[in-house]
């Protein structure tokens, strides 16, 4: 059974987007070390979203995320941008059960930060689902992420709402024709044509 932890900064009756508060880090610590205790036997989906997360908050729960049976990882419009992607890889790396990475809403233009996802990917043993939704992306970054993905197989690369289009989809173009497997390439919301 898939044990779910859902952080949301988002609520029914309004969006609200939780700003980053100095004072309320050694929250996220204990909230940091409450994960290992109670999840670190069971598969795991961890989301988090609409909560602004800089480097620091990422730094602080990056150890305990490791420590978990991570089934699936959400991002979602946390404004962590490059520092999260990152994030994103070193989870990648650590987390060999991992299915599902889910990046939503960010903003990414370090080709650093592309090259070490890129690179976690590629060296997954069992990824099967990436969804880049909504983010901000270079050329140089949408390459590299998909020269990651071209070296494995895939159920799913979700790249819906991205701008690409122009010159950026002769790189996914350039993608199918490498006889890359994937089951579902998703491109919606984008300027393709």
């Amino acid at each position: 059974e898939l044990c779910p932890i859902n952080l949301s900064g988002w609520f029914p009756s309004r969006s609200v987007f939780v700003p980053y508060d100095a004072k309320l880090q050694p929250s996220w610590e204990a909230f940091a070390d409450s994960l290992v205790g109670r999840f670190a036997n069971v598969d795991t989906y961890f989301a988090i979203r609409d909560f602004r997360l800089p480097k620091i908050i990422l730094d602080t729960l990056l150890p305990a995320i490791r420590k978990l049976n991570l089934i699936n990882l959400g991002i979602t419009r946390t404004k962590s941008g490059n520092d999260g992607l990152r994030f994103v890889s070193d989870i990648i790396q650590e987390s060999p059960s991992l299915d599902t990475i889910q990046f939503y809403g960010e903003e990414i233009d370090d080709d650093d930060a592309a090259v070490a996802f890129a690179t976690a990917i590629r060296r997954h043993p069992s990824l099967k689902n990436v969804c880049l939704v909504d983010c901000s992306f270079s050329e140089s970054v949408l390459a590299m992420i998909l020269g990651g993905c071209r070296q494995i197989k895939l159920d799913t690369l979700d790249l819906t709402g991205n701008s690409i289009g122009g010159s950026a989809a002769s790189l996914v173009s350039n993608y199918i024709a490498s006889k890359a497997v994937v089951g579902t390439l998703s491109l919606g919301s984008n300027s393709i044509t």
